[in-house]
């Protein structure tokens, strides 16, 4: 039950406990005619308060069977002047007509939408012009299905929403480059998919529709159509289409779940966390252990559970419930070389299990230990502070083992790496005789293919550039990526005209890759290989030459010690 919604329900039963006749009557009047005012905003379709009690009934039937036993147990008199109350509650709301939130934020999402169309065809700026008409837009969210005061006030909040992010989004696209090359392309494409898949979702939630982002998704040849791109490059056009999808199916579920926030969230712990240090832990659930001098000042630790109707698993089982968890740094300090230490309890299999993050919604595995039934992950904290974090414990059936790593030095981010689905085995590996051959040396493929996938690259369908290598057909299965980099950069190919895919890779080759990944040339070698040396005991061949083979063990350590800020 809401939590507020439960405090008056509680406020209610006491006055009854504690008050005469007239004053109960009363208190069970304006119980009933809060939960008008209330249901009006979920289903503002009826005229008569008689018909909005009964669906109220069935409403909270489902959605809250405990409110509806309580209400069911009042006596006749009680009843029926809870019922009198919710009767007046949703008629005077009907009257009033109702605040419409969800609209303003809907026309601020199609605006945007609509003004990328305007800008990609040439025309000039005229909200206006692209505003739907009012038919137009009551079709759109099936006002008809509405009060006439309720889709009075809808359409004039949506118009000003409309010229808000028409306005907004298309001075933007004014600012950008002209729409040409693979970059482009996906930044414009990500920009698009984000404001359409946010405005389904508002309006997947308006009309009580499961989550679902493919439910709208448009097709590749929609895209291409609704936003002109047969007027640009072939390049630019690829990649804003696998970027539109890409970011629609990320802003459509992080939106969706933000509205259905109260219903999808119970508030557990709110607690504040000493510099000296600390635990906030829910009772048998997730906890947070906080080491002294981790923050400098105090830290507010919030975890919230959530309902796990709006999550998808793939192939996971779900072995714990599902949390948020920030810790509020209103100082901003702290020692990013501890750690902080979230935990769970668990009971099922001791290897296959884990401590995961969403994170662009995709589950991401989190190094993880068992000891007897606790399962624990360390994280930096800058990955806490002032951000909110989703974790849950997932098993996973198809855990890859690899069985040449498992007295190596590399052993821990190899295995994690694995985990994430960023490295497999060797052609022909089983579960049974799989091998990593962490000591070989890698391949200029081989190593984009890592990166690729660690960086989680949108890779648009076209490959031009990279099928200009006189050498294009020993690498089509990977032109794709070799393709996306070429396109950002990040490697370019031989004078001779070929890319030679096959060829190992130097720690020099990689040190130019990386500062371009991360774009800052400032990146260095050997102060990872110096780490390295500290943390593993292990010396890299690159002190003896950095026009060494770097080996394909050093690759998993380095892309996993740069990316532990993303997990």
């Amino acid at each position: 039950m809401n939590r507020i919604r439960f405090a008056m329900v509680l406020t209610i039963v006491f006055t009854l406990l504690l008050s005469g006749g007239a004053f109960a009557a009363q208190a069970d009047y304006d119980w009933g005619y809060g939960e008008g005012q209330w249901f009006f905003g979920i289903d503002s379709s009826f005229d008569d308060g008689d018909d909005a009690f009964d669906e109220y009934l069935d409403y909270i039937e489902d959605e809250d069977p405990d409110l509806y036993d309580e209400i069911d147990d009042l006596g006749r008199i009680s009843y029926n002047d809870f019922k009198d109350g919710f009767m007046d509650g949703y008629e005077d709301a009907r009257d009033k007509g109702v605040s419409t939130p969800d609209a303003n934020t809907l026309g601020q999402s199609l605006g945007r939408t609509y003004a990328l169309r305007d800008y990609y065809d040439g025309n000039d700026s005229d909200w206006r012009e692209a505003l739907p008409s009012d038919r137009t837009i009551s079709r759109m969210f099936d006002l008809d299905r509405m009060t006439d005061s309720y889709e009075k006030s809808f359409i004039s909040d949506f118009k000003s929403g409309f010229q808000t992010g028409y306005e907004d989004e298309f001075t933007k696209a004014l600012l950008n480059p002209p729409r040409e090359g693979m970059s482009q392309g996906l930044s414009d494409g990500e920009a698009a998919g984000g404001a359409m898949g946010e405005s389904f979702a508002e309006r997947d939630y308006m009309f009580g529709s499961s989550m679902d982002y493919e439910r709208n998704l448009p097709s590749d040849a929609e895209i291409v159509e609704r936003y002109r791109l047969r007027l640009g490059t072939n390049e630019y056009r690829d990649a804003f289409v696998e970027g539109f999808k890409k970011q629609y199916q990320i802003s459509y579920n992080e939106t969706f779940r933000s509205f259905h926030q109260d219903q999808s969230m119970e508030s557990l712990l709110s607690q504040r966390i000493e510099a000296s240090g600390g635990e906030a832990a829910v009772s048998n659930g997730i906890s947070i252990s906080v080491d002294s001098g981790t923050f400098y000042m105090p830290v507010f630790a919030t975890i919230n559970q959530q309902n796990t109707n709006f999550y998808k698993f793939g192939s996971y089982i779900r072995a714990s419930e599902i949390y948020t968890v920030r810790l509020d740094n209103p100082a901003g300090t702290l020692d990013d070389k501890k750690k902080v230490t979230i935990s769970f309890p668990y009971y099922g299999d001791q290897y296959k299990a884990g401590i995961y993050k969403l994170i662009d919604e995709r589950w991401q595995y989190i190094p993880s230990k068992l000891d007897g039934d606790t399962v624990s992950a360390q994280v930096l904290p800058s990955t806490m502070s002032n951000r909110e974090g989703t974790y849950a414990v997932f098993m996973d059936e198809n855990i890859r083992v690899l069985t040449d790593v498992r007295d190596h030095w590399a052993k821990e981010e190899i295995e994690t790496m694995v985990r994430r689905n960023i490295i497999t085995g060797y052609p022909g590996y089983t579960h049974l005789d799989g091998t990593f051959r962490p000591s070989q040396s890698i391949t200029r493929a081989e190593f984009l293919i890592l990166l690729s996938r660690i960086e989680n690259w949108t890779l648009p369908n076209y490959i031009v550039n990279a099928t200009h290598f006189r050498d294009h057909a020993q690498f089509a299965q990977y032109d794709r990526i070799i393709s996306y980099a070429l396109s950002k950069g990040y490697v370019i190919g031989y004078t001779d005209g070929t890319f030679r895919p096959h060829n190992p890779i130097s720690y020099y080759e990689v040190q130019l890759i990386m500062g371009r990944v991360q774009g800052s040339y400032g990146f260095n070698w050997n102060a990872l290989a110096t780490q390295m040396m500290y943390d593993k005991a292990y010396r890299s061949p690159s002190f003896d030459n950095i026009n060494n083979k770097i080996t394909r063990a050093e690759v998993a350590y380095m892309l996993y010690v740069l990316n532990q800020w993303r997990y």
